[in-house]
């Protein structure tokens, strides 16, 4: 662990501006091209940055979401989780009764 109490296996870099500290974290993701099919590798990359939640990052940090704003959301998307999950059960406890 660092001085920053982050993990240390990250490769960090920090940037410290007047009012801000920004942290950078690179991962490497890499791909092999079999038989030239440079296509499958792309569609292969692609769902691997689908998996790891880049696209959705990306998404989300676009524009600036006011805390108020970023806490409602979470509120929102876990009252929605929380009906996902009871529903999962029911059916569940329905298919188990059958």
């Amino acid at each position: 662990i660092n001085s920053f109490g982050l993990l240390s296996k990250f490769k960090s870099q920090f940037l410290i501006n007047f009012y801000k500290i920004e942290l950078r974290i690179t991962m490497t993701i890499s791909v092999e091209v079999r038989d030239s099919n440079v296509s499958k590798s792309m569609m292969q990359l692609k769902r691997t940055l689908i998996r790891e939640g880049l696209f959705k990052e990306l998404k989300k940090r676009k524009f600036y979401t006011k805390p108020s704003v970023a806490k409602r959301l979470k509120r929102e998307a876990a009252e929605k989780q929380r009906h996902k999950d009871l529903k999962r059960e029911l059916r569940a406890a329905i298919k188990a009764d059958f």
